[in-house]
């Protein structure tokens, strides 16, 4: 009598999991999950952007950028709005429930700030929603 070859795999309609293996397999997979992200995060460097170089295709992404504070505003509600500039100028914004502890008297014009942040458009003009500022010029 002939065999299948396929005898010796395993139906995996054959198989039950308890309910104890079925929660460690979750607590195996979350983990294993928590590790990607972790390397995925250490590994991922956001590269400087020359404030020039940045044009309606970067709307959207995350960059750093630096440059010389210019035209400084805080608004009533604590809301801080400058120019960032180099050889261009793009407008900054950082809105007080970004949680960033950096106090609007740390921001000066004419002082050199290095900034991550969100390109967007507003009103037709590129802007940077700011969400945090870099201590060094080149973290």
């Amino acid at each position: 009598m002939m065999t299948s070859p396929y005898t010796n795999f395993v139906n995996l309609r054959e198989i039950t999991l308890d309910e104890r293996s079925i929660k460690k397999l979750c607590i195996f997979m979350s983990f294993l999950g928590l590790a990607i992200i972790y390397i995925m995060e250490i590994t991922t460097t956001i590269s400087y952007t020359e404030i020039s170089a940045i044009t309606k295709d970067n709307i959207g992404e995350h960059i750093k950028a630096c440059g010389t504070v210019n035209k400084k505003y805080v608004t009533d509600k604590g809301h801080i709005f400058f120019d960032l500039k180099d050889n261009t100028s793009i407008k900054v914004a950082i809105f007080k429930n970004n949680n960033n502890p950096t106090p609007p008297e740390n921001i000066e014009n004419d002082k050199i700030l290095c900034l991550e942040g969100t390109v967007k458009l507003y009103k037709g003009d590129l802007e940077i929603i700011c969400d945090r500022l870099l201590t060094d010029s080149r973290e």
